[in-house]
């Protein structure tokens, strides 16, 4: 979705109202692997996810390994702190802005997000595969649906893909960037956005001419789509909110739609629903060399 200057002074000014629906039946789980969110901001705190197997006592009431995991889990630290101060300093928002761009392209009132940490608080946000991997295994467990992974790594980790590849999630991935030039993942890799399975479905940035952003990673074969990245407007840490650039953001544009489809059918599998996305898409010609059939996410207007 294309947003003008005109339609992003007005959000500014209407600041994120979230407009969602009234009646569904299920609870849709949409985990966020990330850098933590802030869970009592004002749009988010509603739409946070609570384990009910579990109390805060100090003792894992569920048996599940993790003690008091109301939230989700900071595999970072290893304990449950997924909206934690470290040296007075709050969570460097990179999730918190995923999970109100999540939120702004659906209307399921239902959607409940799971808290994974596993980036830290650095401005540089690193973190390690094993903690992925983790984090990926809690989310299955708690039966979430989709996962969301801005994040990426040069590593190549075989157990991670097979992790993915045979999960019954759905898998949002950023294509990443790579400073002022993308790079072509089809050649120079970057996981786990290059991973070939069909439960993953990579994006990358555009502007709202349509056009690749500025160090946005390509490929017109490992990149299924791209949606808009650059100066989106979405929920802050310390209860604000900013515009946000970069791959990392377009991703939860695809999973807010994602979160559409799954609202509709909490059945369905990730293959259809990536189909279904697809056939969302505007097809563009000048995007063919860097996108996978040139598509570019279409969405109606959500936010009203």
């Amino acid at each position: 979705m294309l947003l003008s200057a005109d339609f992003k002074e007005k959000l500014k000014n209407e600041k994120l109202d979230i407009g969602l629906k009234q009646d569904r039946n299920s609870e849709l789980r949409v985990a966020i692997i990330d850098t933590g969110i802030e869970i009592s901001h004002e749009k988010l705190k509603d739409y946070v996810w609570i384990n009910k197997n579990e109390k805060i006592n100090g003792l894992d009431d569920d048996f599940n390994g993790y003690v008091d995991d109301i939230n989700g889990w900071n595999f970072c630290e290893n304990n449950e702190k997924i909206d934690s101060y470290h040296s007075n300093i709050k969570e460097n928002s990179h999730g918190t802005a995923c999970a109100g761009i999540i939120l702004r392209q659906c209307r399921n009132k239902n959607i409940k997000i799971i808290v994974l940490k596993i980036l830290d608080d650095n401005s540089d946000r690193r973190g390690t595969i094993q903690n992925l991997k983790k984090a990926i295994r809690y989310a299955e467990s708690m039966n979430a649906k989709i996962c969301n992974l801005s994040l990426g790594t040069y590593e190549y980790d075989k157990e991670l893909f097979e992790i993915i590849d045979s999960s019954e999630m759905l898998f949002v991935v950023a294509a990443g960037s790579c400073l002022n030039r993308g790079r072509n993942i089809s050649v120079q890799k970057v996981y786990p956005a290059s991973f070939k399975s069909s439960n993953i479905i990579t994006v990358t940035s555009v502007d709202e001419q349509y056009k690749l952003c500025k160090g946005s990673n390509y490929s017109s074969q490992d990149v299924d789509i791209a949606a808009l990245g650059e100066n989106v407007y979405t929920t802050s840490a310390n209860n604000e909110y900013a515009y946000v650039s970069g791959t990392s953001f377009a991703a939860p544009m695809v999973t807010g739609m994602a979160v559409e489809i799954y609202d509709e059918n909490l059945n369905i599998s990730p293959q259809e629903a990536i189909t279904k996305i697809l056939k969302t898409t505007k097809k563009r010609s000048d995007l063919l060399e860097k996108v996978s059939g040139g598509r570019v996410l279409e969405m109606q207007n959500n936010f009203k």
